[in-house]
């Protein structure tokens, strides 16, 4: 059996505490019905809503280390962010499994689209395309799994909004690594 590289160990450690700790403390608690009351499923199980920049962290660890360390990095940081998250918003941890899954995702279809054009466009295309996939798993969850139509309803928009400042941010910072990543060959994709 291979081991692993020792370095890349070491920096998807260090990535996955940045994930966990970026969408841990840079967050914006959005359980709120307008009133400033938090967020009630029609079960009476607090919806933890809140949105943070773990997409942005993701989309770069997932460049960054590639398969599969990438995946298992981003699916972990997922799950463990949603329960230490649920300490503050109540609610939160019932999205600890869907967001490992989600997570894993992204990473895959990062990992993916950077290697296959790593050019401007192509970047911006994975960093969208990976923010609809989250934006559309996690509205099913609400609509499906926790079959809640008003919390799934309330959230879309703000998903949409968070998926695209996450994107906005991630592109630029893909970049820099893809550049970094793939210099040999950059000349081939980086033109706009």
């Amino acid at each position: 059996m291979n081991k692993p590289d020792r370095k890349k160990l070491i920096i998807a450690l260090i990535l996955f505490a940045a994930i966990v700790l970026v969408s841990c403390l840079i967050r914006i608690d959005v359980a709120s019905d307008g009133n400033g009351e938090a967020l009630v499923r029609r079960n009476g199980n607090p919806a933890g809503s809140h949105v943070n920049l773990m997409l942005l962290m993701m989309l770069a660890a997932s460049v960054l280390l590639d398969i599969p360390y990438g995946i298992l990095v981003c699916a972990v940081a997922g799950l463990v962010s949603e329960l230490f998250i649920s300490i503050a918003v109540k609610g939160a941890a019932a999205y600890a499994v869907p967001s490992m899954i989600v997570s894993a995702i992204i990473s895959f279809i990062a990992a993916k689209g950077v290697k296959k054009d790593h050019s401007w466009i192509g970047i911006l295309k994975t960093c969208s395309v990976s923010a609809v996939v989250a934006v559309v798993c996690y509205f099913l969850f609400d609509l499906i799994i926790m079959n809640d139509y008003d919390i799934a309803s309330h959230m879309l928009p703000i998903n949409i909004l968070s998926g695209l400042v996450n994107v906005a941010a991630a592109v630029p910072i893909v970049k820099v690594i893809s550049v970094m990543i793939y210099k040999k060959d950059s000349s081939i994709n980086t033109a706009v």
